[in-house]
């Protein structure tokens, strides 16, 4: 009776875990030719600078991904592109650069997480973001620093 009762908790915990793969990686190993996880929805450089710390409004911004949204609102909506700002044909539209914030960001494994995030929060640098579909259905921000 013991082992029907444990066994029939376990298979619906078990299940429930096997039912929602998500990408819950921090990073991803560092490679020339990287295997993004899921479909990449958009790939692009720019430089996260003065214009992207800051909302519409003029409030500064405390977070990666809601930095990596301005940039392509300010990009996309407002017009207002850096000379190191690429071009991306995905983020047209609210509801897309929505997903930045809504999902999550990574960065090559050989990084510190800690000390990269203050660098990209805290001051102008250089780029490359590629977007991916993570398993959830989350779009996944893949950040590497290009100075």
């Amino acid at each position: 009776m013991r082992n029907t009762v444990i066994a029939g908790f376990a298979a619906p915990l078990l299940a429930a875990s096997l039912a929602a793969p998500v990408f819950a990686q921090e990073c991803l190993p560092y490679s020339a030719e990287p295997a993004f996880p899921g479909p990449v929805r958009a790939r692009y450089v720019a430089a996260l600078d003065q214009f992207d710390k800051v909302n519409s409004k003029g409030a500064p911004l405390g977070s990666v991904l809601a930095m990596v949204q301005q940039d392509r609102a300010n990009v996309h909506k407002f017009h207002k592109w850096g000379p190191e700002d690429g071009e991306d044909g995905y983020f047209t539209t609210t509801d897309r650069r929505a997903r930045i914030s809504a999902g999550h960001w990574i960065t090559w494994c050989y990084e510190n997480r800690a000390d990269f995030e203050r660098r990209l929060l805290n001051a102008w640098g250089f780029y490359q973001f590629t977007m991916f579909e993570g398993a959830d259905g989350r779009l996944v921000t893949h950040i590497s620093a290009l100075d």
